[in-house]
């Protein structure tokens, strides 16, 4: 049980730092155009 949760856990990290990454350049290029 520990495993999964831990493996879920790297997924959900990843995940979300490519959310937050994708994000970010989507902002800078938004505020560039404007």
């Amino acid at each position: 049980m520990q495993i999964i949760l831990l493996s879920m856990r790297n997924v959900w990290m990843s995940i979300s730092s490519k959310v937050i990454e994708t994000a970010l350049i989507f902002i800078s290029a938004h505020r560039k155009n404007s």
